[in-house]
Parts: C-alpha cells; structure tokens; sequence
C-alpha cells in the first residue's frame, strides 16, 4: 500500500472533507451500506476541526450528540486522504492513531467511498 507520488495538501484535504460530506452520506442514502455503528474522527494536521464518520453521516449534529469519536485518526492530510480511499493503512508511520483501533478499522473497513 502507499503512493509514490506526491499529493497536494489543499487537495488532500479538499478530498477528505468530501468523502465525509459527500461520498460517505450518499452510500448510505443509495443503501450501498448501512449507518455506522462505530466512530472516527479523522484530524489532519493543523486543521481547526477533523471531520467525525458516524451515523449516516448526513446530520452531523446527531453524530455529534452521540459523544466523542471512539478513535482519532491524525496525520497529513495526504496520508489521511489515501487511508479514506483504502490505499495506505492505519499502519502508515506518518498516521497517528487514539482511542479504540478496532473502531478505527470498522469505520475504514466500510464501504464509505464507492
């Protein structure tokens, strides 16, 4: 797993904020999988706010009220951005991983990009 190839950083995070207000709630909407039962919160480095996956991922209120994410996952936005598509692993050194893994692992183990 992993690029060789740079990626852009305003893209990268550009890319993470649509997998989780775009592509993540429309695979729940088409019925592509189910809500989420599990949380992540997915921080890239320097960013004022990180984006939650939970729920069905449309009222980002309701996710919110469910309490904090069972894990974080922080890093450069590039390495976050290619976790979300499923092409580096949450054992990428440049990612840093808190709370639950195994809760880390079923949100990314999801379907939650086409």
């Amino acid at each position: 797993m992993g690029t060789t190839w740079p990626l852009d950083a305003d893209l990268a995070r550009d890319g993470i904020d649509e997998v989780a207000r775009l592509f993540f709630p429309r695979q729940v909407r088409l019925g592509r999988i189910a809500p989420l039962t599990r949380s992540l919160l997915v921080q890239p480095d320097g960013a004022a706010t990180g984006h939650l996956l939970a729920g069905d991922g449309l009222d980002p209120r309701a996710a919110a009220a469910r309490g904090p994410a069972e894990a974080t996952v922080s890093g450069p936005a590039e390495a976050l951005y290619l976790l979300l598509w499923g092409r580096t692993g949450l054992d990428d050194a440049r990612l840093r991983l808190d709370g639950d893994p195994g809760a880390a692992r079923a949100v990314l183990g999801t379907a939650i990009v086409p």
